[in-house]
Order: C-alpha cells, then sequence, then structure tokens
C-alpha cells in the first residue's frame, strides 16, 4: 500500500508534479487540486468518498487526470469517473503500474483511459494511455 504523502517523504517524485510537467511540456496550463476542491468546484453531487486523491485539470484540452490512492473503492472512483465524462471532460486514471490489472477491471464499462506510473533510478515513468 501507499499513501502519497509517505511516498513523497521518502523522496519518490510527485505523481502530480511529474505529470504537470509533461502537460507544460506540451504547451498546457494545468492545475493541481484535491478531488474535494473538483468535487466543490464542478458541483459533482455525491462524488467525495472516491479514493481519488488529487486530480490535474488542463481545461484547454477537457481533460482531468484522476490520481487514486492505493486499493481504492473503484465503485466509488467509477462513481467521480462518470460524473466527470457525464460533464464532457475528458479522464484519465493514473495508476500505479502494479495496479493497471486491476484498474481495468475497477473502470470497465467507464469512458475513462488508463496510464500507469513507476518510479526507476528516483525518476517518474509513464506508460502509455490505455483504454479502461
Amino acid at each position: 500500500m501507499f499513501d502519497v504523502e509517505e511516498l513523497r517523504d521518502v523522496g519518490v517524485p510527485d505523481v502530480a508534479e511529474e505529470a504537470c510537467i509533461r502537460w507544460r511540456a506540451a504547451g498546457e496550463e494545468t492545475e493541481v487540486v484535491t478531488w474535494e476542491s473538483l468535487v466543490k468546484q464542478f458541483g459533482l453531487a455525491d462524488c467525495g468518498a472516491s479514493n481519488i486523491c488529487e486530480a490535474i485539470i488542463v481545461r484547454r484540452t477537457n481533460s482531468v487526470e484522476c490520481i487514486i490512492q492505493d486499493r481504492p473503492d473503484w465503485r466509488g472512483v467509477c462513481v467521480g469517473v462518470n460524473a466527470l465524462t457525464d460533464r464532457g471532460w475528458d479522464v484519465t486514471v493514473l495508476a500505479p503500474l502494479a495496479a493497471l490489472g486491476t484498474a481495468h477491471e475497477g473502470l470497465r464499462g467507464t469512458a475513462a483511459r488508463i496510464q500507469g506510473w513507476w518510479t526507476r533510478e528516483a525518476a517518474m515513468r509513464f506508460s502509455p494511455v490505455e483504454m479502461a
């Protein structure tokens, strides 16, 4: 199991920060928010406890990247993902590489995409984006 804050404490690169670096390299502006903040900003009812810890909003491309906690309640994640896609957002769930199989199972039937992440030699890496 992992906790985003615990990973930061032991020197693992920040997933949201690294994803933002890649978006900015492509010329896009990003905003990192907690899931609770996104729920309030977007007026998403009944999406509070989804095990999505942070979200990266890329408004120009109408994209949201959701960073999940370890071993999430997939029903809660699906509720959040579906609420965003129902409002026209393109959603990618960023999951630890070792959890991609479980992420595919958990997100089956949603319009989300999945992208794995892992660290190697203290550097954050991302897999190609896949359909859920």
